[in-house]
């Protein structure tokens, strides 16, 4: 089984990235309630990457954005679970906030809104940070 999914590198005017808390622990994805990310989903059964976004937009980030977003690249984890190692998947895009739209994630049993953070905080997040293992080597695909 491997898991395919996408995650969303939404920023604003100032530069900063949209963060938010993770409430519910998923342990296939490797998500535990407390984590910080950035929005991210799983794919559904044959839903593409373009169609995935769209979806996560909706209902992680609950904005809108001025431009589709742009695929950056996409990259391959191993999620270790009591069941063994699950390989999944992340495409991951990027995209700018309309600066007249505030986010608010709509699936409020999933996620919850953090802040805005910088992304050399996301490549070096402060040591009592529980940041989502993903989020570093993610982030440093925004450098290329």
């Amino acid at each position: 089984m491997e898991i395919q999914g996408v995650a969303l590198f939404l920023m604003n005017e100032q530069g900063h990235f949209f963060l938010v808390k993770e409430l519910q622990d998923k342990h296939y994805t490797g998500k535990m309630a407390g984590m910080l990310g950035i929005p991210m989903e799983t794919s559904q059964e044959d839903e593409p990457p373009d169609r995935a976004i769209t979806r996560l937009i909706l209902e992680e980030v609950g904005a809108q954005v001025l431009d589709p977003p742009t695929f950056i690249g996409s990259i391959f984890f191993e999620s270790n679970v009591r069941s063994g190692l699950i390989p999944y998947t992340i495409h991951v895009f990027v995209a700018n906030i309309n600066p007249a739209t505030i986010p608010q994630p709509h699936d409020k049993e999933d996620v919850a809104f953090y802040g805005w953070r910088p992304l050399d905080w996301l490549l070096n997040p402060p040591g009592n940070i529980c940041l989502r293992r993903e989020i570093p080597r993610l982030a440093r695909m925004l450098k290329n």
